[in-house]
């Protein structure tokens, strides 16, 4: 009398397995805004000076409640000085 005992074996592809897709979405309130805000004097008659477009721009950033000290920042300072110096 001959005894033979064997295993059934399953390799990973015939294992029961549960695959699950899902997505999500979050809405959330920013706390911070960056803006690039370009300031230039044309040649045009009726011009208004840099400084004068600046301080217009300052007093309305106060008029909707921007405090310049603590929530402004200018990372960038440019001039193009040297174009119109050499232009004329």
């Amino acid at each position: 009398m001959t005894t033979l005992f064997g295993q059934n074996g399953k390799n990973f592809i015939d294992q029961n397995y549960i695959e699950v897709t899902g997505t999500t979405k979050i809405e959330i309130t920013p706390n911070e805004i960056f803006l690039s805000i370009i300031i230039n004097e044309n040649d045009k008659k009726g011009k208004i000076s840099v400084e004068k477009q600046e301080n217009i721009m300052i007093e309305k950033f106060k008029q909707i409640g921007i405090d310049l000290k603590n929530d402004f920042k200018v990372k960038d300072f440019s001039s193009n000085y040297k174009f119109y110096f050499l232009k004329k």
